[in-house]
């Protein structure tokens, strides 16, 4: 998060798991 491009925020959600 926050280096990567604009995203939806379950895609967001998915990556601090």
């Amino acid at each position: 998060m926050g280096a990567e491009p604009v995203n939806p925020p379950w895609l967001c959600g998915a990556s601090l798991t």
